[in-house]
C-alpha cells in the first residue's frame, strides 16, 4: 500500500509540526530564487485560476513585487512569506498538471515543500499573532498549499484553519468594512474576499471532520465581494465601482457562486446540528430546501451545469468549476434531507426528503463518473485530474453511502416499505452507480488510504446488497441501532469485511458521521461533553441532528497501538475505555481483523 501523501510532504502541517530552526531575516530574503524565476512563478500562479487567487489584487501585488526587487532589505517579512506561499502554489500546479518546465523537472514537489516551510518561517519570525497587514492572506495561501499537497483529510489542517479564523476575527475581518471609516474602499473589498475564503474553509473542513464550524451565522455581517475586475479599482480608489450584473462573467464569478452556496450550507449544518435542545420543524427544513433551489435557479447562466456536449468551446477550468458548484449544491441537499431518509418510509409526508436526498446523491456519483471519464487520455479534463481533492472525495463518499443505505432498506422487505417508490430501472441505475464509484476508488487505492478503504467498504456493501435479495422480514425486525444494522450485514461475511463495514460506516473522514445517524438511535457524547441528539424512528417533527456529531476523541488513547493519526477513518474509536468516546459497535466485532483497514 503506497503512502497517502507525496514523499516530499511533511508528516503534518509545517505550521504545527515543522522543525522551526532559528533563521534570520537575511537568510529568508536570500532564499528566494532569481528574479526571472520568481516572476515566472508569480505569473503562473495568477493565471492558474486557483481559488485562492482572488484573495489577492494582482496589479497591487505586481507593484509590490517590483518594489521588493528594487530594495529587498526594506521588504516586510510577512509580505515575503506571502511571496513564498505563491511560489509554493505555483510549483504545486506544475506537478498537478504535469507540465513541469525543464529547469525544475522532477523537483517541483520538493521545491514546493521548501517554499512552504519558508512561508512558515516568515510567519514565525514576524510573530504572526501580532497580525499585521498580509498576515491573514499569507496564512490562507499557506494552508491552501498544505491542503493541496495531500490526498486525504488531516486534522492538522482543520486546527490551523481554526487559528486563522481567530486571528482574522481579532483583526476585524468578520465585520463589514463599511462600518469603519479608517478602512479604505480598496482595503474593505479585499478584506471581504479574504473573509469569504476563510469562512468557506471553516465550514468545509469542519464538516469534513464532523465538527461544528467556528464561525456562527450571528458572528459576522460581511457582505459578499463585488462582481468587478481587478483593474477597475486599486489602493487609490476613493470609492468602489458599481458591481457588474451577476450574469456578466468576471474572474470572481466562481468565487461568488460558490460562496453563496457555501454560506447557506453552513447555515443548514448549524441549524440541524444544534445541541440547544431545539430541533428545526419540517417546515423550516422545507424553507431551506426552497432557498437552495432559488439560489441554484438564480445562478449566473455561465456558472450553471450543462451537458458536456453543449460546452464544446468552454475551457476545462470552467467545466470543473461548474461541477464543483453543483456538487456543493447536491451535498447541501443531502445533508438537509438525510435525517428524513428512514422516516419517509413510515410517513409519506417526508417522501420529498427521501427522493431529494437520494437523487442528490446519485447526481454526485454521476459527477464523479464524469470527472473520472473526462480526466482520462483524450478527455476534456485530462489536465484537471488533480481536482479530486480530499474535500471532493468526502462529498463523493457521502453520496455513495446514502445510496447504499437506501438500497439496503429496500432490500430488507417488500411488505414494510413501499416497493414502488423507485422503479426497477432506478434501482438498477443505483447499483450501476455504486459499481462505477467502487471501481474509481479502487484505481486510486495505491496513492490514497481513504480511497483504499472506500473501495473495500463499498465493495463489501455491494456484495451484501446483491446477496440480500428481497426476502421478506417481520415488520418488527427493522434494525434500529448500529448493532442491529451491522448484524443484518454480518451473515456469511468474512470478519475483515465486517470490520471494514463497521469502520467505514462509523468513521468521520469519508463515510460517516455523515451517514452514521441513519443507523444509530443513540450517539455518544462529543469530546467536549455536549450530547448531540440523533434521529429516531418516530414520525414527529422533533427530529435530532443528521449524524454530524463528533464520535471520536481527538486526544484519546489507542489501546490497539494503531498508527493512523492522520486518517479520520481511524478516529472513530476514540477512548475505548470510555463510553463517551466509544461508538455503538457490535459487541462481537473482531478488533484484530479490523486493524488492516485503519
Amino acid at each position: 500500500m503506497a503512502s497517502a501523501n507525496p514523499s516530499t510532504a511533511l508528516g503534518g502541517p509545517a505550521f504545527l509540526f515543522g522543525a522551526h530552526a532559528p533563521i534570520t531575516e537575511g537568510e529568508l530574503r536570500a532564499g528566494l530564487p532569481s528574479r526571472s524565476a520568481v516572476e515566472k512563478l508569480v505569473s503562473r500562479y495568477f493565471n492558474s485560476l486557483d481559488p485562492s487567487v482572488y484573495t489577492l489584487h494582482y496589479p497591487t501585488f505586481h507593484k509590490q513585487l517590483n518594489k521588493h526587487f528594487q530594495d529587498p532589505t526594506t521588504t516586510c517579512i510577512v509580505w515575503l512569506g506571502l511571496l513564498y506561499s505563491i511560489l509554493c502554489l505555483a510549483m504545486q500546479s506544475y506537478n498537478k498538471i504535469g507540465d513541469e518546465p525543464p529547469e525544475w523537472k522532477g523537483r517541483t514537489l520538493a521545491l514546493a515543500s521548501e517554499y512552504r516551510l519558508r512561508t512558515v518561517q516568515c510567519l514565525v519570525t514576524s510573530d504572526y499573532t501580532k497580525s499585521v497587514d498580509n498576515t491573514i492572506e499569507t496564512l490562507t495561501l499557506y494552508i491552501h498549499g498544505e491542503y493541496s499537497s495531500r490526498w486525504d483529510a488531516e486534522v492538522g489542517i482543520w486546527v490551523v484553519i481554526g487559528m486563522i479564523v481567530r486571528l482574522a476575527m481579532r483583526m476585524g475581518y468578520h465585520r463589514d468594512p463599511k462600518y469603519f471609516q479608517n478602512i479604505t474602499p480598496f482595503q474593505g473589498e479585499m478584506r471581504r474576499r479574504v473573509w469569504s475564503f476563510v469562512r468557506q474553509a471553516d465550514i468545509m473542513f469542519s464538516f469534513q471532520l464532523a465538527l461544528p464550524h467556528m464561525i456562527r451565522v450571528g458572528d459576522c455581517d460581511v457582505d459578499l465581494p463585488r462582481n468587478i475586475f481587478d483593474d477597475e479599482f486599486g489602493p487609490d480608489s476613493k470609492e468602489l465601482p458599481a458591481a457588474r450584473p451577476i450574469t456578466e462573467p468576471t474572474p470572481l464569478s466562481y468565487m461568488l457562486a460558490k460562496t453563496e452556496l457555501a454560506f447557506i450550507f453552513g447555515e443548514i449544518v448549524e441549524q440541524i446540528n444544534s445541541i440547544s435542545g431545539r430541533t428545526a420543524p419540517y417546515d423550516e427544513v422545507m424553507k431551506y430546501d426552497n432557498k437552495l433551489r432559488q439560489v441554484q435557479a438564480s445562478m449566473a447562466p455561465h456558472m450553471k451545469l450543462r451537458p458536456l456536449e453543449e460546452c464544446t468551446h468552454d475551457p476545462a477550468t470552467l467545466l470543473v468549476q461548474r461541477l464543483h458548484i453543483d456538487i456543493l449544491y447536491q451535498k447541501a441537499m443531502c445533508v438537509l434531507h438525510r435525517r428524513f431518509l428512514t422516516r419517509a418510509r413510515q410517513n409519506p409526508r417526508y417522501a420529498h426528503s427521501r427522493r431529494s436526498c437520494v437523487e442528490a446523491s446519485m447526481e454526485i456519483l454521476r459527477h464523479q463518473a464524469t470527472l473520472y471519464r473526462e480526466s482520462q487520455i483524450g478527455g476534456r479534463l485530462r489536465a484537471m485530474k488533480w481536482v479530486l481533492n480530499s474535500l471532493t472525495k468526502h462529498d463523493l463518499l457521502l453520496g455513495a453511502m446514502i445510496v447504499c443505505l437506501d438500497l439496503h432498506y429496500d432490500s430488507m422487505t417488500d411488505q414494510q416499505y413501499d416497493p414502488y417508490f423507485w422503479t426497477s430501472e432506478q434501482r438498477a441505475d443505483m447499483f450501476r452507480a455504486l459499481e462505477t464509484t467502487q471501481k474509481i476508488w479502487k484505481e486510486s487505492a495505491e496513492i490514497s488510504m481513504e480511497a483504499y478503504k472506500a473501495s473495500n467498504i463499498i465493495g463489501v456493501m455491494l456484495e451484501k446488497l446483491k446477496n440480500q435479495g428481497r426476502s421478506p422480514q417481520p415488520n418488527n425486525m427493522e434494525p434500529r441501532t448500529t448493532n442491529e444494522v451491522f448484524a443484518s450485514f454480518d451473515d456469511n461475511m468474512q470478519p475483515e469485511h465486517s470490520a471494514a463495514m463497521t469502520l467505514g460506516m462509523l468513521s468521520s473522514g469519508g463515510l460517516t458521521p455523515n451517514t452514521a445517524s441513519l443507523f444509530n438511535s443513540t450517539m455518544p457524547l462529543t469530546p467536549g461533553g455536549n450530547k448531540y441528539s440523533n434521529i429516531d424512528m418516530n414520525m414527529g417533527d422533533a427530529v435530532g441532528n443528521t449524524g454530524m456529531t463528533p464520535n471520536f476523541g481527538m486526544d484519546s488513547t489507542n489501546p490497539l497501538n494503531i498508527n493512523s493519526a492522520a486518517s479520520p477513518f481511524s478516529q472513530v474509536f476514540g477512548n475505548m475505555g470510555s463510553s463517551q468516546g466509544m461508538v455503538d459497535m457490535p459487541a462481537t466485532l473482531d478488533w484484530v481483523s479490523l486493524t488492516p483497514f485503519l
